[in-house]
């Protein structure tokens, strides 16, 4: 080969495309990926994946604000009721333990440190009491955490409503309804495309 031979070899293609040629080969890629990602889209389920990792994305976004609105407010309102739970009791044992002894109708005085005594026992056993009666600081029968608000968001979206869960706070009512709102119908056409697939 002589060494215009070889340099042929490596000079670029002679022909220039011209800004039409260019268009018509963007036109046909876009057109076959286009068809490629249509296919795949329809016929091998990819529509039906969307649409239930939406469904999870909006469970998740939703368990995130219902624990938001509604874990901070449950903790506060347990820590109050035992407060005034402890506060109630310590009054009852203060007033019970002078009725009981140094009392001049029954005649039965003791010393100080035995009234301590006594209503620290007293104390004691009022509670033990309590906690076999099962008395709680709210009829739910489950805390708010992470999982029971996802809990919580599913039975939204299906509307099957448990009731072990539900929201205290007024924006937590409010946020539950405009979730429903939207959440309901995304799960229904969910259904209906997934009775629809072959």
């Amino acid at each position: 080969m002589c060494e215009g031979g070889v340099k042929a070899l490596f000079l670029p293609y002679p022909t220039q495309f011209t800004e039409f040629q260019a268009h018509h080969v963007q036109e046909v890629v876009r057109a076959e990926v286009g068809e490629g990602l249509k296919r795949v889209y329809h016929d091998y389920g990819l529509k039906h994946i969307m649409l239930i990792l939406l469904l999870v994305l909006y469970q998740f976004l939703g368990a995130a604000v219902f624990y938001y609105l509604e874990a901070g407010f449950d903790e506060d309102k347990e820590r109050n009721w035992n407060e005034s739970i402890a506060e109630n009791r310590t009054l009852f044992v203060s007033q019970l333990v002078p009725l009981m002894f140094n009392n001049s109708e029954l005649l039965f005085y003791i010393t100080p440190e035995q009234g301590q005594r006594v209503a620290g026992n007293l104390t004691l056993y009022i509670s033990r009491y309590e906690k076999q009666l099962g008395i709680k600081y709210t009829d739910q029968k489950i805390k708010w955490d992470f999982w029971n608000a996802m809990l919580y968001a599913q039975t939204i979206c299906t509307t099957i409503g448990y009731g072990h869960l539900y929201p205290s706070t007024n924006f937590g009512r409010v946020f539950t309804m405009i979730y429903a709102i939207f959440g309901i119908p995304l799960v229904l056409s969910i259904l209906d495309d997934l009775g629809e697939w072959n």
